[in-house]
């Protein structure tokens, strides 16, 4: 997703949305549309920073989804307080934008989750249940879980994971592992593949897997390493 024109909307000033604003900033170099009924809610998130606009509005109206111009949107990010407001949401915003992307917050996943999906969400969040596998993950293998959470955080001058996507022409492109000496080049072991149209990833990929355009790499490094990396994905 990155880029340097990315423009992304936040529908919902709530808690979660703070959250995902904040780690939006340090990942992505565009800026941040939020939109929410609340003046004063809009308030507290526009102190964050000045890359981050407030429109004061109904997000489930696509007038006010017009005005944040969500034709040109990089993805769309939906946290309103109740799942109906979510679907209506979603519905207004993939009727306007056929190929944005949506991901929504479900309160409940297991009554709204499968609407959501119709109604046009690409990705659909429950805080309950990831709130859960994230306790337990704390008692069963607790030095593993606090490591992926410190990959996941984006610190530029720190080993994070990448995720890197091959583009057409590139030096990757239909090439196999072995051939572009990745590691060698690059310092980076290649964690999994994300074949194009696939959702399930290929774990320690061997040398003769050929990567084509489209697909994703996944690996850990920093900004050094990503910086080797995407020139041969690049095209």
């Amino acid at each position: 997703m990155t880029s340097t024109s990315s423009r992304f909307i936040v529908c919902g000033a709530s808690e979660i949305s703070q959250h995902l604003i904040e780690e939006l900033l340090h990942q992505e170099t565009g800026t941040i549309i939020v939109i929410d009924l609340s003046s004063e809610r809009l308030g507290k998130i526009s102190a964050i920073s000045d890359r981050i606009v407030t429109i004061e509005g109904d997000a489930t109206d696509d007038d006010t989804l017009k005005s944040a111009s969500i034709e040109t949107a990089t993805g769309v990010f939906i946290a309103l307080p109740d799942d109906k407001s979510t679907l209506f949401a979603c519905l207004a915003a993939r009727q306007l934008v056929a190929g944005v992307k949506i991901i929504a917050v479900a309160n409940d996943l297991e009554k709204s989750g499968a609407k959501l999906t119709r109604a046009g969400a690409n990705v659909i969040i429950s805080p309950g249940m990831l709130g859960g596998l994230r306790m337990a993950s704390e008692v069963a293998r607790p030095a593993a879980t606090r490591l992926l959470d410190k990959l996941m955080r984006s610190n530029p001058h720190e080993l994070r994971l990448l995720e890197i996507e091959v583009m057409r022409n590139s030096k990757a492109d239909n090439h196999s592992i072995g051939e572009l000496n990745i590691r060698e080049k690059t310092g980076l072991g290649i964690i999994a593949v994300i074949k194009k149209n696939e959702t399930l990833p290929i774990y320690n990929p061997g040398a003769t897997l050929v990567i084509r355009e489209g697909d994703k790499l996944v690996a850990m490094g920093g900004d050094k390493e990503e910086m080797i990396i995407k020139k041969l994905t690049l095209g």
